[in-house]
């Protein structure tokens, strides 16, 4: 955000475009990345809070695989709304996310 105000701010939105799509290339990664980990690694992340034939386990493990899937959209949405507010527009960010709580229900 501070990235994209300073280039915003100055009327440079060529070095604005730049910030934004390097924190979108860095968030799809990063997103991947902790994805793949989760994904695979879900048993022993579930391990680090929940004693072996915890109950919990059973209804535990699928959440956490899907919930895997959903890091590069969660990060990419981070970086669209960070970017946004970096051009001081927060009107913009809060449709989005009326619009996507309305599908949701």
């Amino acid at each position: 955000t501070p990235l994209v105000a300073r280039a915003a701010a100055s009327g440079n939105l060529v070095k604005a475009r730049e910030s934004i799509c390097e924190a979108a290339f860095l968030a799809g990664a990063m997103g991947l990345l902790g994805a793949l980990l989760l994904g695979l690694a879900s048993n022993s992340a579930l391990s680090l809070v929940l004693p072996p034939g915890a109950p919990a386990r059973e209804f535990a493990l699928p959440y956490l695989q899907i919930r895997a899937l959903s890091f590069v959209p969660a990060l990419f949405s981070t970086v669209g709304f960070a970017s946004f507010r970096g051009v001081m527009d927060t009107v913009t960010p809060l449709r989005v996310a009326l619009l996507s709580n309305i599908l949701n229900l």
